[in-house]
């Protein structure tokens, strides 16, 4: 068993980073534009590696592939690239918010879901209030119950 942790750049809201608004969403990769976002995300979330805020190397994922928000209001542009049939497959079916991150996948090696996805947190509310639906303890105690489960080899 292990674990991939996959940092997820700010698509929707590229200025946070101070980089042109959806450059992520509408920029090509050999932009500079996009370049330079990529290096801002990069850098920080090294940053927060770095000082043990992150607890492994993560993995990146600059456009929010794997939770892309394949039905909102806001869609790539054609910088984007082509959309793949798997954008978004790890973004929970009931999922309101506009990322839908962070959430817990525990899949197997043969990539069977092993439960639902842990959540819906709301840490930074846009008019939301700020909504706590699982803790490390909550995946700790899945982890638990499906080690349990698991016989011995």
């Amino acid at each position: 068993m292990g674990f991939v942790a996959i940092a997820s750049a700010p698509v929707y809201h590229s200025g946070a980073l101070g980089a042109k608004n959806r450059v992520f969403l509408d920029a090509a990769e050999g932009s500079e534009d996009f370049r330079e976002a990529r290096a801002a995300f990069i850098a920080s979330t090294q940053a927060s590696k770095d000082a043990g805020i992150l607890p492994i190397q993560p993995y990146f994922d600059l456009r929010l592939r794997l939770m892309l928000n394949t039905a909102g209001k806001m869609q790539p542009g054609a910088g984007y690239g082509e959309k793949q049939p798997w954008f978004g497959a790890f973004r929970a079916a009931d999922e309101t918010q506009f990322y839908g991150v962070p959430s817990f996948w525990l899949v197997a090696d043969d990539g069977t879901v092993l439960a639902a996805p842990f959540r819906g947190n709301v840490y930074h509310p846009h008019g939301a209030e700020l909504r706590i639906n699982y803790t490390f303890a909550d995946v700790d105690a899945q982890l638990a119950k499906l080690l349990a489960a698991t016989p011995a080899k």
